[in-house]
């Protein structure tokens, strides 16, 4: 965790220097997320659902730079039902419980640029990313036990950036966010009743994310231009 934040704090010194020399850019995306989740190691069915984010990222003559990025992810899994017809004939209805975690991410990172056609540019990324819980809804309910509020991971993917008027293009992105801490962990307790003498044992619950998504988005353009006096 020490060498996340140390890294944290690199990105953001070499950020703000190459912003200083050649401008930057900012803008907003936003699209459909699919949640992936393991509880206890098993995988649960995926959860789709929305995300949208703010970012900046700096600007200079080479192909690469470096951004930051703030935004609004709800992560998570879903367990999906089917209908079927119960012992006195009623068609019971199929329905999805989702288990969804409402997090606002940070990330920092770098991408690599490659022109792409006549004026527009494909490139691939990679970020670390900090995550903060705003609320757990599981099964459809507020849940707030075991929930490690913050969370970290990395942040890889690509897209391509394409001319909308001077100074405005338009963006196309996936990325994929695997975590590498625990969402949820709960370590394994033993109770014993004390009218029954019975001892029970609970197994542990850990719970990680993963999330795909997939983004459309806008970005200005602001430039610097420095011009020597004599």
């Amino acid at each position: 965790m020490k060498n996340i934040w140390i890294l944290f704090l690199l990105v953001s010194f070499n950020y703000t220097s190459m912003v200083a020399q050649g401008g930057f850019a900012w803008g907003v995306k936003g699209g459909l997320t699919m949640g992936l989740q393991k509880w206890n190691s098993f995988e649960r069915e995926p959860l789709f659902r929305y995300h949208g984010s703010v970012f900046t990222e700096s600007i200079d003559d080479a192909n690469f730079t470096l951004f930051a990025e703030l935004g609004y992810h709800i992560k998570g899994s879903a367990l999906r039902f089917r209908s079927f017809t119960n012992n006195q004939g009623q068609r019971i209805a199929g329905r999805t419980e989702g288990n969804e975690f409402h997090n606002l991410s940070v990330i920092l990172g770098g991408k690599q640029k490659k022109e792409f056609g006549l004026s527009g540019w494909w490139y691939y990324l990679v970020g670390i990313r900090g995550d903060y819980n705003l609320k757990a809804e599981i099964f459809s309910g507020n849940f707030d036990e075991g929930i490690n509020k913050f969370t970290y991971g990395v942040t890889v993917g690509g897209g391509i950036e394409f001319p909308l008027f001077e100074g405005v293009g338009g963006i196309l992105e996936v990325q994929l966010s695997p975590d590498f801490s625990k969402q949820i962990f709960i370590p394994s307790q033993t109770f014993t009743d004390s009218s029954s003498g019975r001892t029970f044992t609970f197994s542990e619950e850990n719970v990680s994310n993963t999330v795909i998504e997939v983004s459309f988005g806008i970005k200005f353009i602001r430039e610097y231009e420095y011009v020597e006096d004599y």
